[in-house]
Protein backbone atom coordinates (compact mmCIF):
# COMPACT_ATOMS: atom_id res chain seq x y z
CA UNK A 1 0.00 0.00 0.00
CA UNK A 2 1.66 3.18 -0.78
CA UNK A 3 0.68 6.64 1.12
CA UNK A 4 1.08 9.86 0.00
CA UNK A 5 1.14 12.55 2.62
CA UNK A 6 1.51 16.58 0.83
CA UNK A 7 3.39 18.97 2.89
CA UNK A 8 2.96 22.33 2.37
CA UNK A 9 5.65 25.17 3.92
CA UNK A 10 3.52 28.63 3.81
CA UNK A 11 5.87 30.51 5.66
CA UNK A 12 9.02 32.90 4.11
CA UNK A 13 11.78 31.07 5.42
CA UNK A 14 12.61 27.51 4.43
CA UNK A 15 12.86 24.60 7.73
CA UNK A 16 12.69 21.16 8.33
CA UNK A 17 9.72 19.44 9.42
CA UNK A 18 8.84 15.20 10.95
CA UNK A 19 5.88 13.87 8.77
CA UNK A 20 4.39 11.56 10.68
CA UNK A 21 1.37 8.79 9.68
CA UNK A 22 -0.27 5.94 11.68
CA UNK A 23 -1.22 3.10 10.09
CA UNK A 24 -3.49 1.28 11.96
CA UNK A 25 -1.20 1.03 15.19
CA UNK A 26 1.96 1.36 12.83
CA UNK A 27 3.97 4.78 12.93
CA UNK A 28 6.12 5.77 10.52
CA UNK A 29 7.73 9.25 10.07
CA UNK A 30 10.16 10.49 7.76
CA UNK A 31 12.12 14.12 8.14
CA UNK A 32 12.10 16.62 5.18
CA UNK A 33 13.37 19.96 4.18
CA UNK A 34 10.97 22.60 2.70
CA UNK A 35 12.14 26.11 0.78
CA UNK A 36 9.41 29.04 1.68
CA UNK A 37 5.98 28.53 0.28
CA UNK A 38 6.99 25.19 -1.41
CA UNK A 39 5.18 21.55 -1.32
CA UNK A 40 6.90 18.16 -1.37
CA UNK A 41 4.73 15.11 -2.01
CA UNK A 42 6.10 12.65 0.83
CA UNK A 43 5.71 8.59 0.41
CA UNK A 44 5.24 5.77 2.73
CA UNK A 45 5.04 2.17 1.83
CA UNK A 46 2.97 -0.78 3.97
CA UNK A 47 2.77 -3.96 3.80
CA UNK A 48 -0.96 -5.02 5.14
CA UNK A 49 -1.86 -8.49 5.22
CA UNK A 50 -5.18 -9.22 6.21
CA UNK A 51 -8.49 -7.61 5.10
CA UNK A 52 -10.38 -5.20 7.13
CA UNK A 53 -11.12 -1.68 7.65
CA UNK A 54 -7.32 0.24 8.63
CA UNK A 55 -7.29 3.92 9.72
CA UNK A 56 -4.61 6.46 8.15
CA UNK A 57 -4.24 9.01 10.37
CA UNK A 58 -1.82 12.13 9.24
CA UNK A 59 -1.37 15.02 11.48
CA UNK A 60 -5.51 16.05 11.93
CA UNK A 61 -6.89 14.37 9.00
CA UNK A 62 -8.23 10.69 8.97
CA UNK A 63 -8.98 8.27 6.24
CA UNK A 64 -10.55 4.82 6.38
CA UNK A 65 -9.61 2.19 4.03
CA UNK A 66 -11.23 -1.23 3.29
CA UNK A 67 -8.09 -3.21 2.84
CA UNK A 68 -10.00 -5.45 0.47
CA UNK A 69 -10.39 -3.23 -2.12
CA UNK A 70 -7.01 -1.32 -2.18
CA UNK A 71 -5.97 -2.12 -5.74
CA UNK A 72 -8.75 -0.27 -6.59
CA UNK A 73 -8.33 3.02 -4.42
CA UNK A 74 -6.54 6.39 -4.88
CA UNK A 75 -4.09 6.59 -2.27
CA UNK A 76 -4.91 9.52 0.57
CA UNK A 77 -3.45 12.87 0.26
CA UNK A 78 -3.06 15.21 3.38
CA UNK A 79 -1.78 18.22 3.05
CA UNK A 80 0.42 19.39 6.92
CA UNK A 81 0.75 22.79 7.54
CA UNK A 82 4.65 22.48 8.77
CA UNK A 83 6.65 25.37 11.21
CA UNK A 84 9.43 26.15 9.64
CA UNK A 85 12.37 26.42 11.33
CA UNK A 86 13.37 29.89 13.00
CA UNK A 87 16.13 31.71 11.23
CA UNK A 88 18.18 32.65 14.31
CA UNK A 89 22.02 34.42 14.51
CA UNK A 90 24.09 35.59 16.51
CA UNK A 91 23.09 33.43 19.59
CA UNK A 92 24.11 30.19 21.55
CA UNK A 93 20.17 29.79 22.07
CA UNK A 94 17.87 29.60 19.76
CA UNK A 95 13.84 30.01 20.59
CA UNK A 96 11.69 27.15 19.87
CA UNK A 97 8.60 28.73 18.47
CA UNK A 98 6.18 25.95 17.37
CA UNK A 99 4.62 22.60 18.13
CA UNK A 100 6.05 19.28 18.95
CA UNK A 101 3.61 16.63 18.63
CA UNK A 102 4.21 12.90 19.57
CA UNK A 103 1.72 9.65 18.36
CA UNK A 104 1.87 7.15 21.05
CA UNK A 105 1.03 4.01 21.79
CA UNK A 106 1.62 2.53 25.04
CA UNK A 107 0.52 -0.56 27.50
CA UNK A 108 1.35 -1.90 30.74
CA UNK A 109 0.28 -4.31 32.98
CA UNK A 110 -1.08 -4.52 36.93
CA UNK A 111 -0.33 -6.98 38.96
CA UNK A 112 -2.61 -8.02 41.91
CA UNK A 113 -2.77 -11.07 44.90
CA UNK A 114 -6.62 -11.27 45.92
CA UNK A 115 -5.52 -13.24 49.33
CA UNK A 116 -8.56 -14.12 50.90
CA UNK A 117 -10.46 -10.50 50.07
CA UNK A 118 -13.32 -11.47 49.15
CA UNK A 119 -15.51 -9.24 46.68
CA UNK A 120 -12.07 -7.46 44.89
CA UNK A 121 -13.01 -4.40 43.09
CA UNK A 122 -10.49 -3.35 40.82
CA UNK A 123 -10.70 0.84 40.05
CA UNK A 124 -8.55 2.13 36.92
CA UNK A 125 -9.00 6.00 35.90
CA UNK A 126 -9.92 6.48 32.28
CA UNK A 127 -7.36 8.76 30.61
CA UNK A 128 -8.89 11.97 29.40
CA UNK A 129 -8.66 14.04 26.09
CA UNK A 130 -7.83 17.61 27.54
CA UNK A 131 -6.46 21.19 25.90
CA UNK A 132 -4.97 23.92 27.28
CA UNK A 133 -3.18 27.03 26.06
CA UNK A 134 0.43 25.51 25.16
CA UNK A 135 -0.70 21.36 25.88
CA UNK A 136 -3.56 19.11 24.52
CA UNK A 137 -3.88 14.93 24.97
CA UNK A 138 -5.98 13.28 22.70
CA UNK A 139 -7.12 9.86 23.86
CA UNK A 140 -7.91 7.69 20.17
CA UNK A 141 -8.04 4.37 22.33
CA UNK A 142 -7.88 2.94 25.30
CA UNK A 143 -8.78 -0.95 26.10
CA UNK A 144 -8.29 -2.42 29.38
CA UNK A 145 -8.03 -6.00 29.81
CA UNK A 146 -8.23 -8.57 32.88
CA UNK A 147 -6.39 -11.88 33.10
CA UNK A 148 -9.80 -13.58 34.09
CA UNK A 149 -13.59 -12.04 33.36
CA UNK A 150 -15.36 -9.94 35.91
CA UNK A 151 -18.47 -10.41 37.87
CA UNK A 152 -19.62 -6.99 36.66
CA UNK A 153 -17.74 -3.95 34.56
CA UNK A 154 -19.07 -0.14 35.65
CA UNK A 155 -18.01 3.10 34.15
CA UNK A 156 -18.22 5.40 37.50
CA UNK A 157 -17.13 9.05 37.93
CA UNK A 158 -16.19 10.76 40.61
CA UNK A 159 -15.18 14.76 41.30
CA UNK A 160 -14.93 14.92 36.88
CA UNK A 161 -12.77 11.94 37.34
CA UNK A 162 -14.21 8.87 34.97
CA UNK A 163 -12.68 5.18 35.83
CA UNK A 164 -13.60 1.53 35.29
CA UNK A 165 -14.26 -0.49 37.96
CA UNK A 166 -14.28 -4.51 37.64
CA UNK A 167 -15.60 -6.54 40.11
CA UNK A 168 -15.38 -10.13 41.21
CA UNK A 169 -17.59 -12.13 43.98
CA UNK A 170 -15.26 -15.06 44.07
CA UNK A 171 -11.88 -13.89 42.80
CA UNK A 172 -8.86 -15.75 41.66
CA UNK A 173 -5.89 -15.79 43.80
CA UNK A 174 -4.00 -13.47 40.64
CA UNK A 175 -5.35 -10.74 38.77
CA UNK A 176 -3.32 -8.89 36.06
CA UNK A 177 -5.01 -5.64 34.31
CA UNK A 178 -3.67 -4.72 31.21
CA UNK A 179 -4.20 -1.14 29.40
CA UNK A 180 -3.00 -0.37 26.13
CA UNK A 181 -3.57 3.83 25.50
CA UNK A 182 -3.70 5.23 21.77
CA UNK A 183 -3.18 8.83 22.32
CA UNK A 184 -1.53 12.11 20.87
CA UNK A 185 0.14 14.96 23.03
CA UNK A 186 0.83 17.95 21.04
CA UNK A 187 3.15 20.91 23.17
CA UNK A 188 2.98 24.07 21.70
CA UNK A 189 5.42 26.64 22.48
CA UNK A 190 4.84 30.49 21.48
CA UNK A 191 7.30 33.75 22.26
CA UNK A 192 6.75 34.96 25.67
CA UNK A 193 4.95 38.75 26.18
CA UNK A 194 6.00 40.61 29.24
CA UNK A 195 5.05 44.05 30.92
CA UNK A 196 8.99 44.52 32.43
CA UNK A 197 10.77 47.60 31.06
CA UNK A 198 13.62 47.29 29.45
CA UNK A 199 16.71 47.82 30.01
CA UNK A 200 16.37 46.89 33.51
CA UNK A 201 17.04 49.27 36.39
CA UNK A 202 20.57 49.88 37.25
CA UNK A 203 19.50 50.72 40.55
CA UNK A 204 18.25 47.32 41.79
CA UNK A 205 18.91 46.05 45.31
CA UNK A 206 22.19 44.03 45.22
CA UNK A 207 20.61 40.53 46.04
CA UNK A 208 18.35 41.27 43.05
CA UNK A 209 21.23 41.80 40.78
CA UNK A 210 22.93 38.27 41.15
CA UNK A 211 20.30 36.57 39.49
CA UNK A 212 20.88 39.41 36.24
CA UNK A 213 24.39 38.56 36.26
CA UNK A 214 26.09 36.93 33.01
CA UNK A 215 26.96 33.10 33.20
CA UNK A 216 27.05 29.83 30.72
CA UNK A 217 23.16 29.91 29.87
CA UNK A 218 22.75 33.71 29.95
CA UNK A 219 24.50 36.22 28.09
CA UNK A 220 22.80 38.95 29.44
CA UNK A 221 25.83 41.65 28.97
CA UNK A 222 25.57 40.71 25.00
CA UNK A 223 25.67 44.18 23.09
CA UNK A 224 23.18 42.76 20.92
CA UNK A 225 20.18 42.61 23.75
CA UNK A 226 21.64 46.33 25.02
Amino acid sequence: MTILVDVQNRGDSSGSYKVIVSIGMELKSKDIELEARSCKTVEFQEVVDKEGEIEIRAGDLTKKINVSSLETQTPPATTLPPTPTPQVQNSFFYALIGKFIQTTVYEYEIYLESGDVKPVDVNTVLIPSVSSYHFSQQIFSQKIEYSEDPDSVMIKKEDSVEYKMAEWNNPPSEITVKRTVECKNIVSYFPFITQSKYPLDTNLPPEVRVYLESDVSIQADDPEIK
